[in-house]
């Protein structure tokens, strides 16, 4: 699976022919390429932190939220971002749109290098009720 930017799982599920098997052509006169400091198939059992920062090293979130490394995990393939809260109901919180009372998560790569280009990642985004 190849991966560049904040979000990814894995392509071990897909179906055998996805758009990652196969990007769109290249413009003329270019050629597409892989950049493996922006690649990864998170097969290992935690985030390389020589490739990836399991924050945003400029930008803590915005309220309601804010980014909580130990919302971040790598499970059975995949990079798992986790929203977590400790309110059991936004009665505890006095003002649920200015007061943090989520702790979110994303990956930033290490290196700042991602530019124009063709990114692919498959992602699945959680269930709300």
């Amino acid at each position: 699976m190849l991966l560049v930017g904040t979000l990814a799982t894995t392509a071990a599920d897909a179906p055998s022919s996805t758009a990652l098997d196969s990007p769109p052509p290249a413009p003329d006169g270019y050629a597409w390429k892989v950049v493996p400091e922006l690649s990864d198939e998170f097969t290992g059992t935690t985030l390389d932190e020589r490739k990836w920062l399991p924050k945003h090293p400029d930008w803590k979130g915005r309220a309601p939220s804010i980014y909580d490394p130990p919302n971040v995990s790598l499970q059975d393939g995949m990079l798992r971002l986790q929203n977590t809260t400790r309110l059991k109901t936004l009665d505890g919180a006095k003002d649920p749109e200015k007061e943090v009372w989520v702790q979110s998560a994303c990956v930033s790569s290490r290196g700042r290098i991602a530019l124009y280009g063709y990114y692919a990642a498959r992602m699945k985004a959680a269930r709300f009720a």
